[in-house]
């Protein structure tokens, strides 16, 4: 709950310098609440986000070898009504490069 609020708290101030623009996240690797409790741990700022209305993408890299983005994170998001995009992992250097993404979140299980 507590990395949910502190990374709420980044969201927020992003979305305040975008002046109300859609936040863009990058996750990598899974640590949602299939792999912990309720929200998660790395994807707990992102839901808190989306519940305190706060606009957010997340592009959701494959997870190579065994796809735990594709699979695990990007049906979380699904089922909590996030908007997402499955992307491969290669893809998320040139979507930065490109400033398309605002944060990073990877999962550390």
């Amino acid at each position: 709950k507590r990395l949910g609020e502190h990374g709420l708290a980044l969201v927020r101030e992003i979305h305040d310098r975008k002046a109300g623009g859609t936040v863009n996240i990058l996750t990598h690797c899974n640590a949602g609440w299939l792999a912990f409790v309720d929200v998660g741990s790395a994807t707990a700022p992102i839901y808190a986000a989306h519940d305190a209305g706060i606009p957010v993408h997340v592009y959701v890299d494959e997870t190579r070898p065994r796809n735990q983005g594709a699979s695990l994170t990007a049906w979380e998001l699904q089922k909590h009504g996030v908007p997402h995009t499955i992307i491969a992992d290669n893809a998320g250097g040139h979507l930065m490069q490109h400033g398309m993404v605002d944060l990073v979140i990877t999962g550390a299980d």
